[in-house]
C-alpha cells in the first residue's frame, strides 16, 4: 500500500500561479475566491487581511476546498478538501518567506499597495483534510 503524503495532495498545483479557495458561510453557502499561494513542506500558504470576509469564514468553519485555476480563472480538476489555520505571529515568517520567494517583485509591489488597505496582514496555512 502506498504511503500517504500530504504534500502529494497538492502536487497538481506545482506550476500554477493561483488557487481557487472555497470557504463556507454560516448557512453552508460556498464562496470561491482566487488566491496567490506558496507551497510549504506539507501545506500551502495564502495571505489575507484581517478585515477580509475569507478570514471570518475560516474562523467560523476551517474546512475549505482548494483547486487549481486555469488562465481564465476556471477551476481545473477535482478540489482537495483541506483544513485552514490562521497562523500566529510566531510562525507566519515561513509563509511570508515562501510567498516572497515564489512571487518576487509582484509580491513586493502588491505588498506596497496593501499598506493602504485596512486590517492587519495575516497568513493562512492550508493542509489536506
Amino acid at each position: 500500500m502506498a504511503e500517504y503524503s500530504p504534500a502529494k495532495s497538492y502536487e497538481f498545483l506545482a506550476e500554477k500561479e493561483f488557487i481557487s479557495l472555497t470557504t463556507y458561510q454560516a448557512d453552508g453557502t460556498p464562496i470561491t475566491s482566487p488566491c496567490w499561494f506558496a507551497p510549504g513542506e506539507d501545506c500551502i500558504f495564502i495571505e489575507a487581511r484581517s478585515q477580509d470576509e475569507v478570514v471570518r469564514r475560516i474562523q467560523f468553519n476551517p474546512r475549505v476546498q482548494v483547486a487549481a485555476y486555469d488562465a481564465r480563472t476556471y477551476p481545473i480538476g477535482e478540489p482537495v478538501d483541506s483544513i485552514a489555520r490562521i497562523m500566529t505571529a510566531l510562525d507566519m515568517h515561513r509563509a511570508k518567506f515562501a510567498l516572497q520567494e515564489k512571487y518576487g517583485l509582484k509580491k513586493f509591489a502588491t505588498g506596497m499597495l496593501q499598506v493602504f488597505q485596512p486590517g492587519e496582514r495575516l497568513y493562512i496555512e492550508l493542509k489536506p483534510a
